[in-house]
């Protein structure tokens, strides 16, 4: 009972949960070591300070802790640019290559890419004159790999492939849920060993998980897509031009733009572009809630927003763990209520933010805005139950990509934002954040309606007289079109069935 409740039904395994989580701890415990190495590193790279003893102290020197920190800051600002950038170009050539050659491949790239990267931070150590050319080396090669949009957009796939859509919800929050417990896990081992054992030991540990959500994979998670060889083709081994194929790019894109019979076009766009917009608020959230609660009335420590990002992780975690399997499959809310509901209790959050002046008053915004977090599961959800299921790659690693950019956008845009408004309204930036979820809130609804008008649709033309198809047959309208699985159904009825399952 408790497997058929975790898995999310019965041909579906928690192996690829249990990948995930492994992960994402490495990578919170990554990225958690990373940046104040960088700071490190920048520190033994100025030429006055050498190697001494003013590095490992520089609280105690305020102008030169300025110093090391404004060369500091654009050195990590690189790191990201070159571990995102490549990301992003790389899930579009995946998302297409993975619905016809398989997605374990996808789901080991991004470890493989970390523990590279980690080996050049390792070398970085050794060598210090050389120190940050070889950590901006590693984090293009740790990107190049394909970091977590690639990983994010397989095992979404992956999960879309082996579930029925009365389940796929539950399985997209249990996935999700990984995310978050990996970056709560991964917080905390970093803040409990940090200052216990060498940095290499860090960096080595984080090479173990990755290993082990690699062996996890090749070993035991089973591969779901078959690759069927062209009739025109010899050679069935597998081609490296298969993947760095550029209409693999395009075919990404046309989920998004290219024409279907039922009118679904708007609302696959819609759903992508409330899922990016929610991405970029998000972090932008983060990168400016770690400058507001150090910022008077608070005047909080940095371990405090810590503290309280292990909070929200856990949170969201346990939300989406145990309540929206409640409300997918126990009380049978339909996906868009719930994104609907998400919304509106982040913008009830963010309200409350911009006009607190306590620290209790932080923690309780959390609470306030714990059920936010169902709203990328049933996002996901409701996109994959939208196309068909030969463009699952395809949409994930679109939707990956354009939640990758719309990280670099959103800190860009709101941590500026936040520059602009702070003398005078520290909390503003929490309001422009919530007007923009109302907005998604209102599309929300556009596409509820849309869904409805859709199925009826689909009703009326299935009750007009039209020959009877077999399983060899194939309908005027495409299932692809009707963003329909096409091996799930012989009379168009599962296709109704989908959508019933995203309106209920």
């Amino acid at each position: 009972m408790f497997k058929a409740f975790w898995c999310g039904g019965a041909s579906s395994t928690c192996t690829l949960e249990l990948v995930f989580f492994l992960y994402k701890v490495g990578e919170s415990l990554l990225d958690a070591t990373i940046r104040p190495y960088i700071i490190q590193a920048t520190c033994l790279n100025m030429k006055p300070l050498g190697n001494g003893s003013v590095c490992e102290n520089l609280g105690f020197f305020p102008e030169t802790e300025d110093a090391v920190q404004h060369f500091a800051a654009t050195y990590i600002m690189l790191h990201r640019i070159v571990l995102y950038t490549p990301a992003i170009f790389l899930g579009l050539f995946f998302g297409a290559w993975s619905d016809k050659h398989g997605r374990k491949l996808p789901i080991i790239f991004p470890s493989m890419g970390s523990i590279i990267g980690v080996l050049f931070y390792i070398g970085s150590l050794m060598e210090k004159r050389w120190n940050m050319y070889m950590i901006i080396t590693g984090g293009f090669l740790q990107g190049a790999l394909g970091k977590s949009s690639v990983i994010t957009m397989a095992v979404h796939s992956y999960a879309a492939d082996i579930t029925e859509n009365e389940h796929r919800t539950k399985k997209m929050g249990k996935i999700l849920s990984m995310n978050f417990f990996g970056l709560f896990a991964g917080s905390l081992l970093s803040g409990l060993l940090a200052d216990a054992v060498g940095i290499e030991v860090m960096f080595s540990l984080v090479s173990v998980f990755h290993a082990a959500a690699i062996l996890t994979t090749v070993f035991f998670l089973v591969e779901t897509v078959t690759y069927v060889k062209a009739k025109d083709s010899e050679d069935t081994t597998f081609k490296i031009s298969s993947f760095f194929n550029f209409s693999n790019i395009k075919d990404s894109l046309m989920v998004l733009f290219r024409k279907r019979d039922d009118g679904t076009r708007g609302i696959i766009f819609t759903i992508f572009l409330i899922s990016v917009l929610q991405i970029a608020c998000k972090t932008g959230e983060m990168d400016t809630t770690v400058l507001f609660v150090q910022h008077r009335p608070l005047s909080w420590t940095k371990s405090g927003y810590g503290f309280l990002l292990s909070i929200d992780y856990a949170v969201m975690g346990i939300c989406l763990l145990f309540i929206l399997p409640l409300l997918s499959n126990v009380i049978k809310i339909s996906d868009t209520t719930i994104i609907m509901v998400a919304i509106f209790c982040k913008v009830v959050r963010l309200i409350w933010a911009a006009f607190l002046n306590k620290s209790w008053m932080m923690y309780v915004s959390i609470g306030l805005g714990a059920m936010g977090g169902l709203m990328i599961s049933a996002l996901r959800s409701l996109l994959s139950k939208t196309v068909s299921e030969y463009e699952i790659g395809k949409t994930f690693s679109l939707l990956g990509c354009g939640e990758t950019a719309s990280k670099l956008l959103g800190t860009a845009i709101f941590t500026n934002i936040y520059s602009a408004t702070a003398k005078f309204m520290p909390g503003m930036v929490y309001l422009v954040e919530a007007a923009i979820f109302f907005s998604t809130l209102l599309l929300m609804i556009w596409v509820t309606f849309r869904l409805k008008t859709v199925m009826k649709y689909r009703l009326l033309d299935d009750s007009s007289p039209k020959k009877n198809y077999n399983s060899q047959d194939t309908p005027d309208v495409p299932f692809s079109n009707l963003g329909l699985p096409q091996s799930h159904s012989k009379d168009g009825k599962y296709h109704l069935n989908t959508f019933r399952f995203a309106l209920r």
